[in-house]
């Protein structure tokens, strides 16, 4: 088996043709067909067994279907009708048409499977002479670049898989390439024909087959056969060596042959028949050839009949699911849940259509259910291999925040992140080696445990055969003691997942050597979990979930209502222009599925929905999720003539308001009939109020006003923005604390600035007035502070952003120097004035008079709220000249705003009270004058570097004293709610507990 197999056969089909019409789902009417032809005598076949009157024997039958979910169906579909026909079923084997081939020949040698398959294109690339494989890749991959290796050999593996589909390799493509104008790529199909043969040569070494390649030699040497009925139910789209396969079992049937003896007549039993069930009325017949298959161009011209009540035109993937929830409500409770399917021609469209369906109560299901590669185990896999890989501190993190992993504390490891940044592991170990902060030890104890569970993969690379036992050895120890929750998701996935995963470690092991490369630990975890990315854990039973289906489903669903979405151009019809290897051209020319398949496929598909369901509803976006613009689908187009300008102006005209919706009067109020009203008393999207938080941290009702406040004076700004968002922050004390960030972000770059500066305002060199000197102390305390905070060896961006820093901490230096020789001493410098400092009078031994005094009243009763403020104040000057006294607070933003326009909107409003009040707290310093209030901003133009004062009023400030004690009446009488809508642009941190942009929130 040296060579692919060429000029496959060619002869008249003796394949049966049934045509069941459309007016029904196909599977209702296949099910029918099998009870009239198997389970009633006077139609049952001479050489069937006997027809029981208690019994409906299918057990000599295969039914070819093109996916699982509709065998699946089929087999319900069976059952119902045996109980209904009061018959036991002995069920019919079922098979899907990507492994009906392998029941229909005899293999004389074992088949390789995928992962070898994929190791001997990867060896017959590697050992084939350098000039070759640079005809396909004019940069071949460096030796140790494992992946780089497996993706060529994948890449080479897809286009033999397809090609040997039908009966083509890829020589073939050489001749037939050369009859498509301006075909440039013979020299690169020449050299991966030579690839190929080495390839099919090293598997014949090994004692093995190609799978692609033994069906093309069963086919050359007429060894298809089958003593069992063959019945094809919608399979409208077959490939041409599983159309000469079931050619060769038809004709024996005709013939009478026995299957084991092609010469002979008249043995135990003729050959099984092939019968291909077509949804489509007779009259039809034309629109198929004689496997039951479309014919791409009768299908071209034909007429899809959409009718134009039933397209919905919708803007984006939000207002499609909004749609979808309309048009359910539309169905005025005609049907269960289970008898409608949503269909989602891009697939990215499930989450929104979930989040929508389930704001209305409505659950979803969808059909495919948990990726095994998704699965818990699987994704551990993959961090792991991360870390190995790279040993950053991403990768470390996404490791030890894995669900199944709880041996570090997270929060540290979070902390010590946004403190220090670090690259990698060893740069964070180093870092907090001999920190005294309270993240360190934890982080200490965490990094220890870590390594221990890491140690087993760290060793040198090996051959990929021999990474089997460690694996399984390792997944044991991780999960060998865990109990979960047989009905939950996890509970099902996992067991599964890690069945597959010990099959696929112990596989490793059956690699022959010769084609075994040497890897890491990563490349071969990787590879273990690549074997689960086509399995799947189907989803739970819900019979009162709608099921969300793919496109190609749809047409052998049976649901009597359908709402299909994205019915766009890209999607239905799909089109492939640009494919690397096989452009639409030449896959038409050699007989490739190309985009006129796809069309015919396409629109059998529409006229089946069309026909076979009593509702179906078309959505057409104007965008798709990442805000692309859609077409719609050339499908709508396909109209009587005299429908089509109408249909044109009405897809294509500019959106308008009316225009978005067909449905009768209405129906936006109603509501979905197919569970329950939606519950008062909450949604999923809803946000939680503040008594409602309380009791879920276990806190008291917030009922009894406070009568004590104390408040930092930074506070005040966040209240004025959002009251919600205070209580979130500075009641229930939440915090966003993460470990994605690449740079310092704007808190971080300031809270370095101001360490700087607070100790070079605490040093003997602060009054310095040279600014060159200046300059020569900032740097040196910067590369101070760098090294203690991120270490020496640290993150190129950081890097950049230090050297940012410092170009700022210069020009600060120049003004610095300038404000000296004006006079100006730094007197205090990162001043914390705490309410503690304020409680006892030395002199009387008593409690000193609160910041503020205010009085307030509920349900006619007066009370007194006392506040008390804090803060810590940047820095204050004095001027040794004037004897003026000025309050600072530096400021790192980019822009270097005045103070007028951070605390104050053009009306007048305050948004911030942060300077204000600072004057209250430098009273207790006993100043003997008031300071004038202002920023020392250092911002991103080094030309504006330096000191911005607020020319406030007295009038100013007593407004400002107003706003802060209303603000503390309603923080004391627990005044948190609403949120404010637009949401603030400064406080995000709480975006996604107040829903911001989610669906319903």
């Amino acid at each position: 088996m040296g060579s692919a197999v060429h000029n496959l056969m060619v002869m008249t089909t003796a394949i049966q043709r049934e045509f069941l019409g459309w007016d029904q789902p196909l599977l209702e009417t296949a099910a029918e067909w099998l009870f009239r032809r198997f389970g009633l005598a006077e139609h049952s076949p001479s050489f069937a067994l006997r027809v029981s009157e208690d019994e409906w024997d299918l057990g000599r039958v295969v039914v070819v279907v093109p996916g699982r979910r509709a065998g699946r169906r089929l087999l319900e579909l069976l059952v119902l009708r045996a109980e209904a026909a009061g018959r036991r079923l002995i069920p019919p084997a079922i098979e899907t048409l990507g492994v009906l081939p392998e029941r229909l020949y005899l293999l004389q040698r074992p088949l390789a499977n995928d992962l070898v398959q994929q190791l001997t294109w990867t060896r017959a690339l590697r050992t084939i002479e350098r000039s070759v494989l640079e005809r396909i890749a004019p940069r071949p991959p460096a030796d140790d670049d494992v992946a780089a290796w497996w993706g060529l050999a994948k890449l080479l593996q897809a286009q033999h898989r397809e090609l040997a589909a039908d009966g083509l390799d890829f020589a073939d493509v050489v001749t037939r390439g050369n009859e498509v104008p301006r075909f440039g790529e013979a020299a690169r199909w020449t050299a991966m024909s030579e690839i190929q043969q080495a390839y099919l040569r090293m598997l014949d070494g090994l004692g093995l087959w190609d799978v692609q390649t033994a069906r093309l030699v069963a086919v050359r040497k007429h060894e298809p056969q089958s003593d069992r009925d063959l019945v094809l139910v919608g399979t409208v789209d077959i490939n041409q060596v599983t159309r000469q396969m079931l050619d060769l079992v038809a004709e024996r049937s005709r013939l009478g042959l026995h299957p084991h003896q092609v010469e002979l007549r008249g043995a135990v039993g003729p050959s099984g028949r092939v019968t291909a069930l077509i949804g489509a009325p007779a009259e039809q017949a034309a629109l198929f050839d004689s496997h039951g298959c479309l014919l791409s161009a009768a299908w071209s011209i034909a007429v899809m009949d959409v009718l134009e009540a039933d397209i919905r035109v919708c803007e984006g993937p939000a207002e499609q699911a909004e749609q979808v929830a309309q048009e359910l409500a539309g169905f005025g409770g005609r049907y269960r849940a289970d008898e409608i399917v949503v269909g989602l021609s891009d697939e990215r469209l499930g989450p929104f259509v979930e989040r929508e369906l389930q704001s209305h109560e409505v659950p979803t299901r969808w059909i495919e259910g948990i990726r095994l590669a998704d699965s818990g185990p699987s994704r551990l896999l993959l961090a792991l291999a991360d870390v190995l890989e790279a040993s950053r501190f991403e990768d470390f993190a996404a490791f030890v925040r894995h669900v199944d992993l709880a041996s570090v504390d997270l929060s540290a490891f979070d902390a010590a992140f946004r403190e220090h940044l670090p690259l990698g592991l060893d740069e964070l170990e180093s870092l907090v080696r001999t920190s005294r902060r309270t993240y360190a030890e934890p982080v200490r104890r965490g990094l220890q445990a870590v390594r221990e569970l890491l140690a087993p993969w760290r060793c040198s690379a090996k051959r990929i055969n021999e990474w089997g036992e460690p694996l399984i050895v390792w997944l044991r120890a991780v999960y060998g003691d865990r109990v979960l929750e047989e009905l939950t998701s996890e509970g099902r996935s996992w067991p599964l997942a890690l069945s597959e995963l010990n099959a696929a470690a112990q596989e490793l092991a059956t690699i022959p050597e010769s084609i075994a490369p040497v890897v890491s630990a990563a490349d071969a975890i990787r590879c273990v979990v690549q074997q689960l990315s086509k399995k799947f854990v189907p989803p739970d039973t819900d019979a009162s979930a709608i099921e969300l289906l793919g496109w190609l489903e749809l047409a052998l669903d049976d649901s009597p209502a359908a709402i299909v979405t994205s019915f766009n151009e890209g999607f239905v019809p799909t089109s492939l222009n640009s494919d690397l290897f096989l452009p639409n051209e030449l896959r038409r020319r050699l007989g490739l599925t190309d985009n006129a398949r796809r069309f015919a496929r396409d629109a059998y598909a529409v006229t089946v929905l069309r026909h076979s369901r009593r509702d179906v509803r078309w959505l057409v976006a104007r965008r798709d999720p990442t805000g692309r613009p859609l077409v719609p689908s050339r499908l709508l187009f396909a109209t009587a003539p005299d429908d089509l300008p109408g249909r044109v102006l009405r897809l294509m005209e500019p959106e308008r308001k009316e225009a978005n919706s067909c449905e009768p009067e209405g129906v936006r109020a109603r509501t979905i009939e197919l569970v329950r009203a939606r519950s008062s008393s909450g949604s999923p999207g809803e946000v939680p109020r503040p008594a409602r938080i309380v009791e879920m941290i276990g806190g008291t009702e917030l009922s009894q006003p406070t009568r004590e406040l104390t408040l930092n004076v930074t506070e005040f700004r966040t209240f004025l923005a959002c009251r919600y968002r205070y209580f979130l922050k500075h009641v229930v004390k939440l915090r966003s604390i993460d470990d994605d960030a690449v740079e310092l972000d704007g808190l971080a770059f300031g809270n370095v600035l101001h360490e700087v500066l607070r100790r070079f305002g605490m040093s003997t060199k602060k009054d310095l007035s040279d600014s060159d000197k200046l300059q020569r102390v900032l740097r040196k305390t910067l590369a101070e502070v760098a090294d203690e905070q991120f270490g020496t060896r640290r993150r190129a961006v950081v890097s950049v952003q230090l050297k940012q820093l410092e170009s700022r901490l210069d020009a600060f230096a120049v003004w610095q120097a300038k404000w000296r020789c004006e006079g100006w001493v730094i007197e205090h410098v990162e001043r914390a004035i705490r309410p503690e400092d304020q409680i006892i009078d030395p002199a009387s031994g008593s409690r000193t008079q609160p910041t503020m005094s205010l009085t307030d009243s509920i349900g006619g009763d007066e009370f007194r709220i006392s506040v008390w403020l804090h803060g810590r104040v940047d820095r204050l000057d004095r001027n040794e000249q004037t004897g003026e006294w000025a309050l600072f607070d530096y400021k790192s933003g980019d822009r270097g705003d005045e103070p007028e326009k951070t605390h104050r909107k053009r009306n007048g409003e305050w948004v911030d009270l942060q300077l204000p009040l600072y004057r209250h707290l430098v009273r207790e310093l006993a100043l003997p004058r008031e300071p004038k209030l202002g920023y020392i901003n250092l911002p991103k133009e080094l030309t504006e570097v330096g000191v911005r004062f607020a020319n406030w009023s007295a009038a100013d400030l007593a407004s400002a004293d107003d706003t802060a004690a209303n603000v503390a009446r309603q923080i004391a009488a627990c005044d948190f709610w609403p949120p404010a809508d637009p949401p603030p642009r400064l406080i995000r941190e709480f975006d996604d507990l107040c829903q911001v942009g989610v669906f319903g929130g």
